[in-house]
């Protein structure tokens, strides 16, 4: 019982000038910080980066708070923070991912822009931002800078998801002026030369849409006298043909 009891006190004792000296090497200047470098922005100035995290030269990098860097950061929407690591002794890399612009949704007076993942980059008046597919039809229930939106039908949200993500992995985003999601087993696409085009339901986008970088596509013409359909609802077939009453 003795010698249990003399081998804890041992390792108390370990223990406690152990946390002293680590407070100790704490509360030196060789681990102040001293550079802040950030990775991954492209738009974004680095500068304007490191204003937003907060860190300043001297401070300690071990009472560095990722977590509250990571808020800072991403209060602007357009920033996800990927990675915060600790370079010892005296380093801090931020490794970040910029959010992009991806597709507009009208909202009452004004327009919602969002990326592939349904976030909330800008809130705008009402076709100040043009360049990106417009989503009609989407039951929006409520949207804040930063969040993802919060839609009323989780199916049509997912569908459009699926379609914008699909849009631009394909690399078609500059042909789609429109996306009709009114009904999300049969959506619509409208192209910038006004080509009306059948998507069906939101399975297997990639394969259908990759007819839309097709020369078979690229040739047609719309018929502005009458209403002509590029269906591509079924993967791996496309059938141009007017509307049928």
């Amino acid at each position: 019982m003795g010698r249990q009891w003399l081998g804890k006190i041992i390792l108390l004792l370990f223990i406690l000038l152990l946390s002293m000296g680590c407070i100790v090497i704490i509360g030196t200047d060789y681990f102040l910080i001293e550079s802040v470098e950030i990775f991954g922005n492209e738009d974004i100035a680095e500068e304007e980066l490191i204003r937003l995290c907060g860190i300043h030269e001297g401070d300690n990098i071990f009472k560095l708070d990722k977590n509250l860097i990571k808020k800072r950061l991403e209060k602007n929407p357009y920033v996800k923070v990927e990675k915060i690591e600790r370079i010892y002794p005296d380093s801090i890399c931020i490794y970040i991912k910029e959010r992009k612009k991806s597709a507009i949704i009208p909202y009452l007076a004004s327009d919602i822009v969002i990326d592939t993942k349904g976030i909330v980059l800008d809130i705008t008046s009402e076709r100040q931002i043009e360049g990106y597919p417009i989503i009609t039809d989407l039951y929006v229930k409520s949207f804040a800078k930063g969040e993802r939106i919060i839609a009323g039908d989780d199916y049509q949200f997912r569908a459009m998801l699926r379609v914008l993500e699909g849009i631009y992995s394909q690399g078609v985003e500059d042909i789609i002026e429109e996306i009709q999601m009114e009904n999300p087993d049969d959506i619509y696409i409208i192209s910038t030369n006004h080509i009306m085009i059948k998507l069906g339901q939101a399975i297997e986008v990639d394969k259908k849409l990759k007819w839309l970088k097709t020369d078979e596509f690229k040739e047609l013409e719309p018929d502005l006298s009458s209403e002509w359909i590029f269906d591509i609802s079924i993967p791996g077939k496309a059938i141009f043909s007017p509307v049928l009453d």
